[in-house]
């Protein structure tokens, strides 16, 4: 999987529309990128949009216990580790979409969504909804929760579409070759991240404003 671009809205501290394009400057021709900004400005949300968009989930919400609750505004309590839960304060409706190429030379649109009942603020958490279309002609293969996990994250469709190997706890890393030439973007595990070192390939992180260079 090659992704494309990130893009959403209503994600954590993200309030307006938002969109990283990798296939356009300066980022398509940047050897590195760093995500940066003050505290509370999006940096995080940013690779929360598209964990939710690939995986229907975020590594924050992992921290608490299965069963500890949050309060809602709508009044319910819903579960710590509920996606929903990443919708920004205030919003009556959030999106997350990965725009990627897989493993069939093909484009398609990973998408998540969040909304509440009559589109109001204090409205009860609705039910997530996920969707597979395919770039070029709109086409969605699945638009089923379980069917997406399947094509996305278990590599579906005879393993054409990609597989995202290792799930959502490994870590994004920039990996270059010995002169620092970008390789690109891969889900490394540590024992790989060891193996690039002592390959002589440079491994960065991508800790979640968008800084390119090269």
């Amino acid at each position: 999987m090659r992704i494309l671009s990130i893009s959403g809205q209503n994600i954590a501290s993200l309030a307006q529309p938002f969109a990283v394009d990798f296939t356009a400057e300066p980022l398509a021709g940047a050897g590195l990128f760093a995500i940066t900004g003050e505290t509370g400005a999006g940096k995080s949300s940013i690779l929360d949009a598209m964990c939710l968009a690939v995986y229907g989930d975020a590594p924050r919400l992992a921290g608490g216990a299965a069963t500890d609750e949050v309060p809602d505004p709508s009044g319910d309590t819903i579960k710590a580790r509920d996606s929903r839960a990443i919708l920004r304060r205030g919003a009556a409706q959030g999106w997350a979409e990965v725009r990627f190429t897989a493993c069939d030379g093909q484009d398609y649109i990973a998408r998540w969504q969040a909304r509440r009942g009559r589109d109001k603020a204090d409205g009860r958490l609705q039910n997530v909804s996920r969707s597979l279309p395919r770039a070029t002609d709109g086409q969605t293969l699945t638009s089923q929760l379980s069917a997406v996990n399947e094509m996305i994250v278990k590599g579906g469709r005879e393993r054409q579409m990609g597989r995202t190997k290792g799930g959502m706890n490994t870590k994004l890393h920039a990996v270059a070759d010995a002169k620092g030439r970008p390789i690109g973007f891969l889900h490394v595990h540590q024992a790989d991240q060891r193996r690039h070192r002592r390959s002589g390939s440079a491994g960065q992180s991508a800790e979640g404003g968008v800084a390119a260079g090269r």
